[in-house]
């Protein structure tokens, strides 16, 4: 699915650029918004850490890695939401995901992926993106995004919509007020 590879071998590698250039957008720009602690995105000789990790020692000076709070999903905390029958902290936890996606577009930055039931989560009471593998910062994409966010339009729209329609509804309209 990238266009113009000839091989998985070069899809993947385009695939591997992109990655790397979303986390340093992340790393860059929004670390709050992410939770992101740190990226570490190529050997180094400075940190002078090392991990145990089953039994074995891991140099993190050799090793690529990105450390992130830890997020509870979104359609974990709605779910839950809506078990206790808490209709309105489900709501209120779209409209956060209405001001976090506007928050990321103030920033000039456009979650490419957009699964926001799998994608986003709360660390505590804020709600993050955690993957943050397709993050893009394009104008043009930015004002596509406004004008029709593919938020809406993608998996977690249509899982919102079989499990819970009128929140759908709330959502869509929290993105028109907005």
């Amino acid at each position: 699915w990238v266009k113009d590879a000839k091989t998985e071998l070069e899809a993947a590698a385009v695939l591997l650029r992109r990655s790397e250039a979303s986390y340093r957008l992340a790393e860059a720009r929004l670390a709050a918004e992410t939770g992101l602690v740190a990226a570490h995105l190529q050997p180094t000789s400075d940190i002078h850490l090392s991990l145990q990790l089953e039994g074995r020692s891991i140099d993190l000076d050799k090793e690529i890695f990105l450390l992130q709070r830890r997020a509870q999903p979104l359609r974990e905390s709605l779910d839950q939401a809506m078990a206790r029958g808490d209709h309105a902290g489900a709501q209120r936890m779209l409209e956060e995901l209405v001001a976090l996606t506007h928050r990321l577009w103030s920033l000039g930055v456009v979650d490419d992926t957009a699964n926001f039931h799998t994608n986003y989560g709360y660390v505590g009471k804020q709600l993050i993106l955690f993957d943050i593998g397709e993050l893009i910062d394009d104008p043009v994409r930015l004002q596509a995004e406004r004008a029709a966010p593919k938020l809406l339009r993608k998996k977690g729209m249509a899982w919102l919509m079989r499990k819970y329609p009128p929140l759908a509804e709330h959502l869509r309209r929290a993105f028109m007020l907005n």
